[in-house]
């Protein structure tokens, strides 16, 4: 289990708002939704290098594809200047 601190940044704040409630083995279990996930993967992969948040990133996009709000991923992308990492990563899917 991953626990993370909600601070005063936007972004944290957004995904906080967003976050989604699933029942999972009877139980209520809150997640970040599936944009938000890829949003902060791409951060993570820009602070650290660490090509799992990378590969993260390109799983959960073929996972989810033509089901991400792409315009809300991409409009913070551009935010955070990972939008070329986010552009590299979709091209990768669709060769």
């Amino acid at each position: 289990m991953e626990l993370f601190i909600l601070t005063d940044d936007p972004f944290d704040q957004e995904r906080f708002a967003r976050r989604v409630r699933v029942s999972v083995g009877g139980r209520q279990a809150v997640f970040s939704a599936a944009e938000d996930a890829v949003v902060q993967k791409l951060l993570w992969f820009l602070r650290s290098g660490d090509h799992k948040h990378r590969k993260d990133v390109r799983d959960m996009l073929a996972a989810q594809g033509s089901s991400l709000d792409w315009e809300y991923v991409r409009s913070w992308a551009d935010k955070h200047g990972t939008r070329a990492l986010l552009d590299e990563i979709a091209a990768e899917l669709d060769q």
